[in-house]
């Protein structure tokens, strides 16, 4: 007979992968250890066992929410009549509110991917080209008249643009939400008018 599901499942997987994320980013991904994550989860090894069979499923699992979550998200903000500009601006505050909490996450995003096996990789990686491609759009529809025909200086304007947002928590962190308003800002109108 099959095993039932503990109506707690879903808390504990969630449990788990926050304390993977925070033991992943303190000591990095290479150097931590199921034991740890046990210690940190409260739990034991044998339980982390019953829901990821390695470490590897767990950080392509704290990723993939990750990315997943801030995906969907960005992607089903309302636009109404907001200018590019200024749903450039919007995107980039939600951006940075999404990255919010979640620091630990995003740099094992920056420093552990390629940890993954070349599968869980792909798709990661496929979940956030779709997040940079939205975004591209509307920097291309903020300037046409720069990127109407010049498809690598749109990618390289693109990527500069996220490298801005992708650090914010290195060297700004624990400047709450008032802090990641200002910034997104001021990254937006910095990048805009340089352009």
């Amino acid at each position: 007979m099959a095993r039932t599901i503990a109506k707690n499942h879903e808390n504990k997987r969630v449990a788990i992968l926050t304390a993977s994320s925070k033991i992943f980013a303190d000591v990095g991904f290479d150097r931590a250890s199921m034991a740890q994550v046990a210690k940190e989860c409260g739990s034991s090894k044998a339980a982390l066992y019953h829901y990821f069979p390695s470490k590897n499923a767990i950080l392509f699992a704290v990723l993939d929410q990750h990315l997943s979550q801030l995906t969907s998200h960005v992607l089903g903000l309302k636009r109404l009549d907001l200018s590019a500009e200024d749903y450039l601006a919007y995107m980039v505050e939600e951006i940075l509110i999404q990255y919010q909490g979640n620091d630990a996450v995003h740099e094992l995003q920056i420093h552990a991917l390629g940890q993954l096996d070349v599968k869980d990789q792909k798709i990661l990686v496929g979940e956030m080209r779709k997040l940079v491609s939205y975004v591209s759009a509307v920097i291309k529809e903020a300037r046409p008249a720069v990127f109407s025909a010049d498809d690598e200086s749109l990618r390289m304007a693109t990527m500069s643009l996220f490298g801005m947002l992708n650090w914010y928590y290195t060297w700004n962190g624990g400047r709450g939400l008032k802090g990641r308003r200002n910034y997104a800002r001021f990254a937006v109108k910095v990048f805009l008018n340089g352009i």
